[in-house]
């Protein structure tokens, strides 16, 4: 099947192997589970290769806000700015239809290949679980509105107690600011982890734009300029004037280095406009 269905060189597979010793009494009795899909290589591929795809498209159009570890998983928060949030859900869409024509050959397959294979499987006597299936699920998305916005926490407090806060006793009003402060704190926690994100990306374009193997200036001006439109759609101007449109400038005019950015060395002088900026949120 691997070769009937191959678009390019098969490679051949390998079998995912797991053992066991089960203690049975004063006998010890190995066994051992060999896994292997009963699909085309090719068909099989094609899922994890839209996944990747669909990575790579969130972190080139999203900041990172947030990282957590749950056990084994990581959970990561991503703000997808207004402006970017139309194509992705075209790029979207476009990997879902790609998944339906995957669903429809796995149809297909299990109905016509598939059953050959699981006679091999018979006529050698293997105790086979066999799990087939043929309906992978869509990916999904779930969008929820946000803003960076400082007004918005003044704007949620004054809307939803304006009326009530001059009745508040004292207490009622501490709590009333307490809140107003924990809001502004998480608020701050999470345009740090943008800025400190976007940062990332400035700091690793800069190494390589200098490095031993040279990026052209151009294509890394190329890729700043994303990052900046990144940045102010997703209200965090302060990096693009403080730190991206220099770092242009130095591009432009590598003898007038150390006047724009501070410092004689580009990357360094993009590390000291980055910590002024960090340090002033």
């Amino acid at each position: 099947m691997d070769v009937a269905y191959a678009e390019r060189e098969v490679r051949g597979r390998s079998l995912k192997g797991a053992y066991r010793r089960h203690l049975l009494e004063d006998a010890v009795q190995r066994t051992r589970r060999l896994t292997f899909i009963p699909y085309p290589g090719r068909v099989v591929n094609t899922p994890g290769n839209l996944r990747r795809a669909l990575y790579y498209e969130i972190n080139r159009r999203c900041l990172v806000l947030q990282r957590q570890r749950l056990g084994r998983k990581h959970r990561v928060v991503y703000l997808l700015p207004f402006d970017k949030a139309p194509d992705m859900m075209l790029f979207l869409d476009g990997l879902n239809k790609q998944i339906a024509d995957v669903n429809k050959d796995l149809k297909r397959l299990s109905e016509t290949e598939v059953p050959k294979v699981l006679a091999i499987l018979d006529k050698h006597g293997v105790d086979g679980h066999i799990f087939s299936f043929h309906d992978l699920h869509e990916f999904r998305i779930n969008p929820r509105a946000v803003r960076l916005d400082p007004s918005i926490i003044d704007n949620l407090v004054e809307e939803r107690y304006r009326v009530h806060l001059a009745q508040l006793k004292e207490e009622q009003r501490r709590g009333y600011e307490l809140l107003r402060h924990e809001l502004e704190t998480q608020r701050r926690t999470l345009v740090r982890q943008a800025v400190d994100n976007l940062s990332s990306q400035i700091t690793y374009i800069t190494q390589q734009a200098v490095g031993a193997v040279k990026k052209r200036p151009e294509r890394a001006k190329q890729e700043l300029r994303r990052i900046k439109e990144l940045a102010e759609s997703a209200g965090l101007r302060a990096i693009s004037e403080a730190v991206i449109d220099p770092l242009i400038g130095a591009f432009d005019q590598p003898e007038k280095v150390e006047e724009i950015l501070g410092h004689k060395d580009i990357i360094q002088g993009v590390n000291l406009r980055v910590k002024a900026l960090v340090d002033s949120l």
